[in-house]
């Protein structure tokens, strides 16, 4: 009998790897409740419950992520840019973790452990991503929003605490970043200000949450091969309009991350170039925000070249020709089309010429050409003189 049980557990496992998750949530679904469900069945089912929720054991830190799953995206070159403070509306995973760890490290550990031994129990019996859709669950989840909305607001008047709380985000943070993308050094931190910014968005997501989720679903990404007709534009434009109709308060924040499920998430430049073109770019409303998220786009995109140039000629002393692989070949011709789809978009919008955007879209377009004049240029006169230096060297034929 227990051969049996390994066998039926065995061949699930491997259909569990095979079809996609949402198949296997179905199957779950048909094979009943335990209460109803035959002994044969039954098996069938917890095999299954547990294949599906193994490789997710970090439930509580996920129920909170789940907060803001639409907004997050993983953009070497948006980390390149700075950051959530110098790209507003952008939300990193690598950010989210680092929160997380600072927010338990400040006071939310205790409940965090009550909430993850609530839901391992839920776990037991159900698919993660159905106990995550209970009533019970999403109080909880509003619950851990609002503890750390409070532990946010009360560092607030706790310098030597906010110092604390950064490092310990940023520590974690880095080691993520460092683990994904290889990195030696760490990018620009987390400020205060990106926590604070954090904070208001969680405070936004019972307005906002509906119709990130929804643009999320809509907004189609954006490849560079051609237009895309799904009704983005309009959809963002509704979302902004209702958010700054529905709040008091942070209207231009809820705006900046409504449209950054187009910009960030799915590179769509052609919202932000129709959103700049109807919103005031202007202290306190949402156009001044998207300016700033796309003047960082370009930022970003021109340092992760840069970076990948840099990588090119790393070794200034090896003369010869430069020779990059087919990825980094690929990797460098896909930000060089990135790099000029979001310039159109700066033009179409209008920034160029808008008396207070035009200085920060300089200074933006300025950092590509700079880091090439500063670190890449003079790599290159090196590897020249080298190559120089081998060729007119006599050779050596011994004795």
């Amino acid at each position: 009998m227990a051969d049996d049980k390994d066998a039926l557990h065995q061949n699930l496992s491997v259909l569990a790897k095979r079809l996609p998750r949402n198949a296997v949530r179905a199957l779950v679904a048909e094979l009943g409740e335990k209460a109803s469900a035959t002994a044969r069945a039954g098996q069938a089912r917890q095999a299954l419950i547990s294949e599906l929720n193994t490789p997710r054991p970090n439930r509580a830190r996920r129920l909170f992520t789940a907060l803001v799953e639409a907004l997050l995206t993983d953009d070497e070159a948006l980390t390149e840019a700075g950051g959530p403070e110098r790209v507003p509306g952008l939300l990193q995973r690598a950010d989210v973790a680092g929160f997380w760890a600072a927010l338990l490290d400040s006071g939310l550990a205790s409940t965090a452990e009550a909430i993850q031994a609530r839901i391992d129990e839920l776990c037991s019996d159900a698919v993660i991503e159905d106990v995550f859709l209970r009533a019970d669950v999403l109080e909880l989840q509003q619950h851990l929003a609002a503890e750390s909305v409070g532990i946010i607001d009360r560092l607030g008047n706790a310098p030597p605490k906010q110092a604390k709380f950064l490092q310990v985000a940023n520590a974690a943070r880095n080691a993520q970043i460092r683990d994904r993308l290889g990195w030696s050094v760490d990018p620009a931190a987390l400020t205060w200000r990106s926590v604070q910014q954090f904070r208001d968005l969680l405070r936004l997501i019972p307005v906002i949450g509906r119709d990130l989720s929804a643009l999320g679903r809509q907004i189609a990404s954006d490849d560079g091969q051609g237009p895309i007709d799904d009704g983005g534009v309009d959809a963002v434009l509704a979302a902004t309009a209702s958010a700054e109709r529905a709040l008091k308060d942070r209207s231009d924040l809820a705006g900046a991350y409504l449209v950054g499920i187009g910009l960030h998430r799915r590179h769509r430049y052609d919202i932000a170039a129709a959103v700049l073109r109807v919103s005031p770019i202007e202290r306190g409303r949402y156009g001044a925000m998207v300016a700033s998220a796309l003047c960082g786009h370009l930022s970003g995109v021109g340092r992760a070249m840069a970076r990948r140039l840099e990588g090119a000629v790393s070794d200034p002393a090896a003369g010869g020709a430069i020779v990059l692989g087919a990825d980094a070949r690929a990797a460098l011709d896909a930000l060089l089309l990135r790099y000029g789809r979001v310039l159109e978009a700066i033009v179409k919008s209008g920034l160029m010429e808008h008396p207070d955007a035009k200085f920060l879209v300089r200074e933006a377009y300025g950092e590509l050409p700079a880091a090439i004049d500063t670190s890449i240029v003079p790599r290159l006169l090196q590897r020249i003189r080298a190559s120089g230096s081998a060729v007119r060297r006599p050779a050596d034929h011994g004795d």
